[in-house]
């Protein structure tokens, strides 16, 4: 099996994500990679359609310079809760 780096070289090295945490279901997504904060703030808003077209509801939305070892994570399944 593949791992998220054979598909994006750049995974992990600090690059431009976009993570979008829901609060139902309570998960985190990240979206990218991307090289400059301009280029992922320009993709954010399609990504933030996308999930408001799955009936996500009230999601927060940030843009960071990050190392996410998982593109989708469930808060649930980590015992974590949404941020407020």
């Amino acid at each position: 099996m593949n791992s998220t780096a054979d598909y994006f070289p750049q995974f992990g090295t600090g690059t431009w994500w976009v993570e979008i945490t829901t609060f139902k279901p309570p998960c985190t997504y990240y979206f990218g990679p991307f090289y400059s904060y301009r280029e992922a703030e320009l993709h954010s808003p399609g990504y933030i359609e996308d999930l408001v077209k799955e009936g996500t509801g009230e999601m927060l939305s940030l843009i960071k310079c990050c190392n996410p070892t998982e593109l989708t994570v469930s808060l649930e399944e980590t015992n974590q809760t949404v941020p407020v």
